[in-house]
């Protein structure tokens, strides 16, 4: 038994710990899908960062970092962070003022609609699915690879933890451990960051290096690897923006994002949180991956572009760093599962089978749970894992059913719930079917023509047809309404100014980082360039 396996067996024993005290407190269907609606801006911060930051980060971004698209993964990373600030104040506070416990739930009550939430569920299904499949294979390839456990026990052992913790402890052992998880790779991985770009002759140095010379100097450029994506500078620029803005939107609209919100304790939180997660998403993401481009400065031989960071655990980090490194990573991992996990057990029983006895509820969702935990076991062990592409199907497939019509369901007074199953459905049907095929077949289609752009299109196209051919019911128009009055509760003027406080100290928190990246990326590496 090796020092990480250890590592990683003492971790896993503490978050089933937690989740079995936390099982003491869950009282009933509030308290199991919605953390009570009680939650501190401390538990949706770290929620939110650590179901998004998985094995997606530190495996597959950082992979593609290291390969020369740098400039792509952080790009994309700096842009969407803004989606949550955006997010919280135009569209999930009114998620939560709506009082339900699920995604699919708000949509059906705005729209007056089964089918709107019955489509809504398809995408968040499907969506959430094809996530939990990616981070369990990247968990489990990771806990292979550093344990010397065979991929299928380390699957197997995946499944059975974030299963457990999700059914015992429900939504508030899921923020609870997201939060413990959140800390430990978070700090960890700045640690690790440091400590490699110490040994790889210091931070300036290693970035003036790469710059210096003509073979690395497109690691770190605006460009990136010319041919890796697309075959110019611009066409890989368009592809960032474009998926910058399409994981903004998975900040705006995106179940296992702002799903967190209907649990905060106030519309206060849900604002105040946003402004921290965008420290915290964006920072972890930009330093981690530039991390994994600092690996040039070492020889690591064959190893996988994804397996960087844990070359650098074995070989380059002190051993403790490196071993609590691993477990940070794979609690990236378990936190996103369990967060995905349980949306999907929330939307079955919820949406799917609309119980309303409240142990009745919760049971049928902890089935479901475990069956579909079951699926994606089956499914883990018998086909390989690819996992920044699996990423990215689950990403533009909920953003392009769902974001224009989220945007909408808010904004705009013509919508109709005919418009909205119809913009879900072309959204979701033709985003879906293209990444398949282009995935599937190693097709890269023109940037102009990418899933996203027309996934999208399709969206708005169908919605607007069909808003034209149809009415908005008085129904429809009252629960609009209904979003916009403000709870009683939410008119403290000491919170109001608190509020105000955090979304003005956002300018600022813009400034910084933009500072930050002027320091440790631009200024040296331009000086490395014109060296």
């Amino acid at each position: 038994m090796n020092v990480y396996l250890i590592g990683v067996l003492i971790s896993f024993v503490v978050y089933l710990i937690v989740a079995f005290v936390v099982n003491k407190f869950v009282k009933g269907a509030d308290d199991y899908f919605v953390a009570g609606r009680n939650a501190p801006t401390g538990l949706i911060v770290g929620s939110m960062v650590a179901s998004l930051l998985s094995t997606g980060v530190f495996l597959g971004d950082s992979g593609e970092a290291y390969n020369g698209i740098w400039i792509a993964v952080a790009g994309c990373a700096a842009i969407s962070a803004g989606g949550y600030v955006v997010g919280a104040i135009f569209f999930s506070r009114f998620l939560r003022r709506a009082n339900v416990y699920t995604i699919p739930s708000f949509f059906e009550k705005r729209f007056c609609s089964h089918a709107v939430g019955i489509m809504t569920v398809i995408a968040v299904v499907v969506a959430m699915a094809v996530y939990l499949l990616s981070v369990t294979q990247g968990g489990a390839t990771l806990m292979s690879n550093v344990t010397g456990l065979d991929y299928n026990i380390c699957v197997l052992l995946a499944v059975l933890l974030f299963t457990i913790m999700v059914i015992a402890a429900g939504s508030k052992g899921v923020l609870i451990t997201d939060t413990i998880m959140f800390g430990l790779f978070t700090t960890i991985g700045v640690v690790s960051v440091i400590i490699v770009s110490v040994k790889a002759g210091g931070w300036w140095n290693i970035i003036e290096d790469i710059a210096a010379n003509p073979e690395t100097s497109y690691l770190l450029s605006w460009s990136g690897k010319l041919g890796y994506l697309y075959d110019t500078g611009l066409e890989n620029v368009i592809y960032f923006l474009a998926y910058g803005i399409c994981w903004a939107g998975v900040a705006f609209c995106g179940p296992w994002q702002c799903s967190r919100n209907i649990m905060a304790k106030s519309e206060h939180t849900v604002i105040r949180s946003a402004v921290w997660v965008v420290i915290g998403c964006f920072g972890v993401n930009y330093l981690v991956e530039l991390g994994a481009v600092f690996m040039h400065a070492f020889d690591i031989g064959d190893t996988e572009a994804t397996q960087v960071w844990l070359w650098a655990a074995g070989n380059v980090l002190p051993t403790i760093i490196g071993v609590v490194l691993v477990t940070g990573i794979i609690a990236a991992a378990i936190s996103s599962s369990t967060t995905f996990l349980s949306l999907i057990g929330a939307s079955i029983s919820n949406d799917i089978f609309r119980i309303k006895d409240s142990k009745k509820n919760v049971l049928v969702s902890r089935v479901s749970m475990l069956l579909v935990a079951a699926i994606v076991l089956v499914v883990a062990i018998t086909n390989p894992p690819n996992i920044w592409w699996i990423m990215q199907i689950g990403a533009t497939v909920v953003i392009c059913a769902m974001l224009p019509v989220a945007i909408a369901s808010v904004w705009s007074k013509n919508i109709t719930k005919a418009g909205a199953f119809a913009g879900m459905c072309a959204g979701f049907a033709v985003s879906f079917i293209m990444k398949v095929i282009t995935t599937s077949q190693g097709i890269t289609v023109p940037i102009y023509c990418d899933v996203y752009f027309v996934g999208t299109l399709a969206n708005i196209g169908a919605m607007m047809i069909a808003n034209r051919l149809t009415k908005v019911t008085p129904e429809e128009k009252e629960q609009r309404e209904a979003l916009f009055i403000v709870p009683e509760s939410e008119k403290d003027p000491i919170e109001i100014e608190k509020t105000r406080k955090a979304l003005k100290a956002s300018v600022w928190i813009g400034v910084g980082i933009f500072a930050f990246c002027l320091v440790t990326w631009i200024i040296p590496y331009y000086i490395g360039l014109n060296a």
